[in-house]
């Protein structure tokens, strides 16, 4: 902030100017421009929130008169505005005989008050609407959490109130000066209060066990095993080591405990299902994929499940990680999410289908490198292509199911079986592409390299209907973290197309010299 000082004012004159252009004309860094001014906004806005507390040259007193009618002990002369706000009465009384008086005729301490009365005037209005709620206020029928300021501004006939700011501001005085017993004295105060107003409610219920979940960090500890899981998977892979691959199949099983346990304490921390959000769709999309790579492990007990759930184990928890710093993980998206039986059922299932063909698709991956570099080893071959296509099985079948029951919730919600909405049509499509696969491979039209080339392909079809109709911004199912992902998708779908082609020649070329 500091080093962006200087550079204030022309940073205000360059986001004024992007705001009043069309979003789709602005450039990048333009986005840029007005991200920045967003996020020092939002800064000073931070810094703002306990200013009333704190002492200001404002609201400094020199004379004596005016320190002794307000109250004020005699050998302090700074004051903050909330000093100034508690003895408003005493204040007011002597301002409201001024105006009937020549201001030059004003003793000294007159001029004194009605100065201070100015600056509290002036900081009423300056200091108005911090957007930084810390404070419950019932409004019209409305609850609203607002800034300490704001519900000083309101002048609510209300002593648990008051008693909170003070809390509030005896904690902030304790902070600047490192006292921390009486810091945590004053925010007990406070959580008090809150709970005093807003015990009843879940959430409120619910913040120890959730600061108790946010410690604990169950995502990153199950992405340290996954990794370390996923090199143990490989050199099982290479070297087919069974020691090897069973600590692989102990850390995944590790791993899988601690994201299973994460999950589970997401859904009673937000009384819903797991997937609520596009942040939970990665969460649960992993764990599945792991899941099922654990069970393809089990048949075949040739590290590949292995290897393959604990890629997608790292690779999908590293980008939820990526899109939880973009905003609150554990809210709820869209008010049609509200309900709970949809939530268990067509989100679980469609999120389910993302699985299987995008796990699929891993494994296809793999199918593809060895058959360039090992196209001799049938039953090696034959040991990667069975799963993928029981993982492409089960893709398919919940693509499918889940599909049908979205049909059945948009006739509830909005009257209408389909209606072409993208995330629709998205989903639709993962059906239709990985029918095609097997109808082509039972037709004669794919061989098993075509299959794996296509279950490659089928990743850009899932996260086209999973991340891509975001970045439209139309249809009823636009929701989740999107900002700035559009780039980010194109050279993911860029890069599956390259590797498919590149190593589609490479395996011709290979079997043309076998031949």
């Amino acid at each position: 902030f500091d080093f962006l000082r200087p550079a204030l004012p022309k940073l205000l004159e360059l986001a004024d100017a992007a705001n009043k252009m069309d979003a789709e004309a602005r450039t990048i860094v333009d986005k840029e421009i007005l991200r920045v001014h967003a996020n020092l906004t939002t800064y000073i806005w931070l810094t703002m929130v306990f200013e009333y507390s704190r002492p200001h040259s404002d609201f400094k007193i020199q004379d004596d008169g005016v320190r002794e009618t307000l109250g004020f002990e005699a050998s302090r002369v700074m004051f903050s505005f909330y000093d100034i706000y508690r003895v408003a009465g005493q204040l007011t009384e002597v301002i409201s005989s001024l105006p009937q008086q020549d201001s030059e005729t004003w003793t000294d301490e007159q001029k004194e008050m009605f100065r201070l009365s100015s600056a509290m005037f002036s900081w009423s209005r300056r200091m108005q609407s911090i957007p930084i709620g810390i404070i419950p206020l019932a409004s019209h029928g409305e609850e609203n959490w607002v800034a300490p300021f704001d519900a000083l501004m309101m002048r609510v006939p209300d002593k648990e109130l008051y008693g909170a700011i003070d809390s509030l501001t005896t904690a902030a005085s304790a902070f600047l000066v490192k006292d921390a017993a009486k810091f945590d004295k004053s925010v007990a105060g406070y959580q008090s209060f809150i709970m005093n107003r807003k015990g009843s409610d879940r959430e409120v219920q619910n913040l120890s066990s959730e600061v108790k979940f946010n410690n604990a960090r169950f995502f990153f500890k199950a992405k340290f095993l996954y990794l370390i899981a996923f090199f143990m998977a490989l050199l099982g892979v290479l070297y087919g080591n069974k020691t090897v691959r069973r600590i692989a199949v102990l850390l995944i099983v590790t791993a899988v405990s601690l994201h299973t346990v994460g999950l589970g304490w997401r859904v009673f921390l937000t009384d819903r299902p797991p997937v609520t959000n596009l942040y939970g769709t990665f969460v649960f999309v992993s764990l599945v994929c792991v899941l099922l790579g654990l069970i393809a492990e089990y048949f075949y007990k040739n590290a590949l499940g292995s290897m393959a759930a604990s890629f997608a184990g790292i690779s999908l928890l590293m980008l939820a990680a990526s899109f939880a710093k973009e905003g609150d993980t554990m809210n709820k998206v869209v008010a049609v999410l509200k309900s709970n039986f949809w939530l268990s059922t067509h989100v679980i299932a469609i999120t389910a289908g993302y699985a299987g063909v995008w796990l699929a698709g891993l494994i296809g991956h793999i199918y593809l490198i060895q058959a360039y570099f090992r196209p001799k080893k049938r039953r090696l071959l034959a040991g990667t292509y069975q799963p993928m296509l029981g993982m492409l099985a089960f893709g398919l079948t919940f693509s499918f199911l889940g599909t049908m029951l979205g049909g059945v919730w948009a006739d509830q919600s909005w009257g209408r079986f389909w209606g072409w909405d993208p995330k629709e049509n998205g989903a639709l499509l993962i059906v239709i592409w990985v029918a095609m696969l097997y109808h082509a491979r039972m037709g004669g039209m794919l061989n098993q390299v075509g299959m794996a080339a296509g279950c490659c392909l089928g990743n850009i079809v899932v996260m086209m209907a999973w991340l891509g109709v975001n970045v439209l911004g139309v249809g009823l199912h636009s929701y989740g973290f999107t900002s700035g992902i559009a780039l980010g998708l194109l050279y993911y779908f860029i890069a599956e197309f390259v590797f498919v082609v590149i190593m589609l020649l490479l395996i011709n070329r290979k079997q043309k010299k076998l031949a």
